[in-house]
């Protein structure tokens, strides 16, 4: 009981970290604004349905005789569109806010799968070392060694080719989180095997080993809690990668099919008619993208700066 007394309680350390955090972002305008545009997005996707002028996947409520029509202008039908129309007479707006749904959701689980996958390798190898961490790491050397999008590119079109319906409904899904995943796990298990060495040879670690602990239950209990910020932090700047990737793929017509909501189709569909003067098809649907990204992107590097000791600076213009 004496060994376990060591252990600091987590929980009145934990409400000053986020108290201290909270402060942070409050004089932090950069990361407030991404919080704020951030919140904004996800409460617009969440509450697509009833946000949404329209289901843009309803044939029964476009109308072709309203497609390009130009933002803040109304179409032939009378109906007015705040954010324009498709070349299908689609509502943009719509078809953004249900395109939000699909990026965040196909985003959030791909880095949810790869972290299951790089998280658990990385404290492994971390721990164990010798054989283990050696195959461990040259399979992340490999992985890391090919751009995330041609991984993800591959691994897609073997799937279309070996699986039937891989293009289609659930499937789709599945098989372009899953690419995504594939082309990201190693960003997880390599920084996670770096900070379990480091953690390994703190005291706690030592009190745990003497207490009888075995090494899942240290590695569980004891070093993942202890590393968890770090892997929170990689964990949102990785969604801003899998949204573009998820963006990327069905741009180029290889992930969600045609028939799916993605900002990513969206933005292929209005490539077109660029040259035509009509650049909101794609402009505001890619303008939509990059809030997402850069959202997440601001938010995350705050999250990396204010969680290191080494960045506390005071009087920087981020803090």
């Amino acid at each position: 009981m004496a060994v376990i007394g060591l252990m600091p309680d987590p929980g009145p350390a934990t409400r000053p970290a986020r108290s201290r955090l909270r402060r942070r972002l409050l004089r932090s305008p950069p990361a407030l604004a991404a919080a704020l545009v951030l919140a904004l997005l996800l409460l617009g996707a969440a509450a697509a349905p009833w946000l949404a002028p329209a289901d843009p996947y309803d044939p029964m409520s476009v109308d072709i005789f309203d497609a390009r029509t130009p933002p803040l202008e109304a179409g032939p039908s009378g109906r007015f569109y705040w954010l324009g129309t498709d070349n299908q007479g689609r509502d943009l707006l719509s078809a953004i806010l249900y395109g939000l749904r699909t990026s965040l959701l196909v985003g959030g689980a791909a880095v949810g799968l790869a972290m299951a996958v790089g998280v658990p390798l990385g404290l492994l190898a971390g721990w164990s070392g010798g054989l283990v961490q050696a195959a461990i790491m040259r399979a992340a050397d490999v992985q890391l060694s090919f751009p995330t999008i041609l991984v993800a590119l591959l691994f897609d079109g073997l799937a279309q080719a070996l699986l039937p319906g891989a293009g289609r409904g659930l499937t789709a899904y599945g098989v372009v989180i899953g690419a995504i995943a594939l082309a990201s796990w190693a960003h997880f298990a390599r920084p996670v095997r770096g900070l379990v060495l480091v953690e390994a040879q703190k005291a706690y670690v030592d009190a745990a080993l003497i207490a009888g602990r075995g090494r899942a239950a240290i590695l569980a209990l004891h070093i993942l809690p202890n590393i968890a910020a770090p892997i929170l932090v990689i964990a949102t700047l990785s969604l801003v990668l899998a949204i573009l990737t998820e963006a990327t793929l069905s741009f180029l017509g290889v992930g969600l099919p045609i028939d799916e909501p993605s900002l990513g189709t969206l933005v292929q569909n209005g490539q077109h008619v660029l040259a035509a003067g009509e650049w909101w098809i794609a402009g505001v649907p890619g303008l939509a993208l990059v809030l997402l990204a850069l959202s997440v992107n601001l938010l995350g590097d705050w999250l990396r700066d204010a969680s290191d000791p080494r960045f506390a600076r005071p009087g920087g213009w981020w803090r």
